[in-house]
């Protein structure tokens, strides 16, 4: 009791006010250390305090600490209210931006915009009555936009927006058991829908964030609870979307013997975004997942590892679909030199009321039979079951690796082996592949992962604010189709696209199942790595696969595999790293009678320094593959010029500009893209510049995009 006098004693002369707090806390830290021994002696003691603040101060105490003396011996004040920071920033920029559209030769189709933007934001940091019981984050914020926008479909428009930004947070009991917070946040950030249209758009979320740690339950409980808005309309495009998410989280510690984790989440998603003045339709989405993850440490010496993960999702519209993941495991350590793996998947996959299962398992073993040599052993099986089409695969393999250090380098063996047996039982002919999400970078064709491909039905693209978009054919995007059906399927991201470099689409699609046969193969592969003193590297790869009937007829022709490739490398310093030389040649051939090729890379680098805050780095690269059986080859040239330096103190600038053409196929396709980025520091004063001109063409299309922004931010 003597400790908890100390602490609230005041070494300044207290006011009448200041005093009564003052015995109120002390009452209601002596209220609550008498609870304490009553309860220690099983005993109900019913203790009355006059006044209010008491009853309050008691409540607080409660919360606050299970040990008071540990509290009574913090550093931090007692206060109704307190400040304790007071952080802000204010920030201007703008930027320019136009679209060229259009033939080679003829007049251009022009988008354009330009934007101006001011916004000044103050943050305070407090707590009541003390930083372990309720601490808040408070703030609100101006912000002014003005754009141009010019846009050949619709009349130019000129927008001036103007509003406030808000922010609260209110984190309770923090340090304890149990913390929770409550939070509000109103931000309106411009957004671009693409590269000549921006707009500001009003982001509205809430939500709570709870917990109740180990030291009350068994187990650590988060809960996650929020609902957002977004709306916001430009010249073209409107959007107005909400979603509301539950998550619930637990997590059980075993310490060295483990954990279990628990998921469950609730997500609706609600839009109505579309072009303006055009019929919107009203989409929702709703999507469940559960899952339990464990992992169990067994044995006397820790030396089993059991792993389950079991995982189940839902969503109805976008694709209507439904998940069922279990994927038990089991790693066994024998001694330091050996161990071995279990694993067992199994997936239940409906998507659009096409229903898929797979059911795979694999027991392997790894041993380091000396030190320079290890190998591996496994065996393997695996079954695939959907509308019209049930595979199923067996079989056993291994891997020998030899390693061994040279006085001149390391040199590095592998050989391995596979065999398999396969039955394929179909009663269709051709089966829909639905949604199957496909990443596209610049031009470069990418394959479907279902060979034999007969249709490619519907391309969409899903765009920052979930809007699915179907694309144009010939217009956004280009498709290879193998002839006859037979052989690999290729899908290209054109120039003249409505979706950037990098962005994903989703794709449907019809393929040939195969017919009714039963088939073995046989894949052997071996490959060989030299480094010779750091600096160069000289590899050799070599794999085949052959295949023979057993039984039945298949429509697709069972063709073998042979692949092989000679790569060498060089990656060399000089003048105490101030120069560093290197390059990559390598060339692959493919041999499968589907999709044939022969392919070479040359690439060429040089990294130097210019001066002391200055580095220069020149790559220079071409891929040819030849094709046996398409039309369409690759012959794409590269070449990249990048400078880095330091011009002023704390200042940076990077300079780059890329060059990238492919003349292989019956359409040239060309990127020329420059860029240009200027950071510049002085203590809480940040001003960047970022500038980008990108010249892409696609035959006779030409589009071309230019964008210049400064920004200039100030931070108290």
């Amino acid at each position: 009791m003597q400790s908890l006098l100390e602490t609230f004693t005041r070494k300044n002369v207290l006011s009448k006010r200041d005093e009564e707090r003052r015995k109120n806390a002390i009452y209601s830290w002596v209220f609550y250390a008498d609870i304490l021994r009553c309860f220690r002696r099983g005993a109900f003691v019913q203790i009355t305090l006059s006044g209010k603040h008491a009853f309050y101060t008691a409540v607080a105490s409660l919360l606050l600490a299970y040990n008071p003396a540990s509290l009574a011996s913090s550093s931090d004040e007692f206060a109704v209210f307190k400040f304790t920071e007071i952080e802000g920033n204010f920030a201007a920029q703008r930027r320019s931006a136009e679209q060229l559209t259009g033939q080679t030769g003829d007049a251009k189709t022009k988008y354009a915009i330009t934007l101006q933007e001011e916004e000044f934001n103050i943050l305070t940091h407090s707590y009541v009555y003390h930083p372990n019981l309720l601490t808040m984050e408070l703030g609100t914020g101006l912000y002014y936009s003005q754009s141009e926008q010019e846009n050949p479909n619709v009349a130019n428009i000129e927008v001036d927006e103007r509003g406030y930004n808000l922010n609260a947070r209110l984190n309770f009991l923090k340090k304890k058991p149990y913390p929770f917070t409550v939070y509000y946040d109103l931000s309106n950030p411009s957004i671009s829908t693409s590269r000549t249209e921006q707009y500001v758009q009003s982001v509205e979320k809430y939500g709570v964030n709870a917990s109740i740690r180990e030291s009350v339950l068994p187990f650590t409980t988060e809960l996650d609870v929020f609902r957002q808005t977004q709306k916001g309309q430009g010249a073209v495009q409107t959007i107005n979307t909400s979603t509301e998410q539950f998550q619930l989280r637990t997590y059980y510690n075993l310490g060295k013997k483990g954990f279990g984790q628990f998921d469950y989440t609730n997500k609706q998603y609600t839009s109505e975004n579309g072009e303006v003045n055009s019929t919107i339709n009203k989409q929702e989405t709703f999507s469940e997942s559960i899952s339990l993850n464990t992992m169990l440490k067994l044995g006397e010496k820790r030396q089993f590892d059991f792993n389950n993960l079991i995982t189940y999702i839902t969503q109805d519209n976008l694709p209507d679909r439904q998940d069922l993941m279990w994927m038990p495991g089991l790693s066994w350590t024998h001694s330091a030199a050996t161990s071995s793996f279990y694993q067992f998947n199994f997936m239940d996959s409906e998507i659009e009321q096409i229903e898929t299962k797979t059911r795979s398992g694999r027991v392997s073993i790894l041993s380091s039979l000396t030190k320079s040599i290890s190998a591996t052993g496994d065996i393997h099986s695996e079954s695939i079951e959907t509308v019209g089409l049930s595979n199923k695969v067996e079989g056993f393999g291994g891997n020998l690796k030899y390693s061994k250090p040279l006085s001149f380098g390391l040199l590095s063996l592998n050989a391995g082996a596979r065999y398999d047996e396969t039955g394929r039982e179909t009663t269709q002919n051709k089966i829909t592949r639905v949604a199957e999400s496909v990443r596209l970078d610049g031009t470069q064709r990418v394959a479907l992962s279902e060979s034999h491909v007969l249709l490619v039905s519907k391309v969409i693209h899903e765009s920052l604010a979930r809007q699915y978009i179907t694309l144009v054919p010939g217009l956004d995007y280009e498709i290879e189709l193998p002839a006859g059906g037979v052989g690999q399927a290729y899908i290209r991201r054109l120039g003249t696209a409505n979706l950037a470099s990098g962005e994903s689409v989703l794709v449907d699609y019809e393929y040939q199942t195969g017919g009714n046969v039963e088939y073995s193969s046989l894949n052997r592969n071996y490959r060989a790595h030299l480094k010779l003193f750091d600096y160069y590297s000289v590899y050799y790869t070599y794999s085949d696969t052959g295949k023979k009937s057993k039984k039945g007829f298949s429509t697709i022709p069972l063709y073998s595999l042979r692949f092989q490739e000679l790569g060498f490398r060089v990656d060399h310093p000089f003048l105490l790293d101030t120069l560093r030389l290197g390059g990559e040649v390598v060339r692959s051939e493919q041999d499968d009678g589907i999709s044939s090729y022969v392919s070479r890379n040359y690439e060429a680098f040089m990294q130097m320094r210019v001066f002391s805050d200055a580095r220069l780095n020149l790559t220079g690269s071409r891929y040819l593959q030849d094709y046996e059986f398409l039309n369409e080859n690759v012959d794409v040239r590269r070449q990249s010029v990048k400078l880095t330096m330091q011009p002023l103190q704390r200042a940076s600038l990077i300079l780059e500009i890329k060059n990238e053409k492919d003349v292989g196929g019956s359409v040239v396709r060309r990127i020329k893209t420059k860029l240009v980025t200027g950071l510049w520091r002085i203590r809480q004063l940040t001003l960047s510049v970022n500038g980008s001109s990108i010249f892409e063409t696609q035959g006779a299309n030409e589009r071309e995009n230019n964008t210049l922004m400064f920004r200039l931010n100030r931070e108290f």
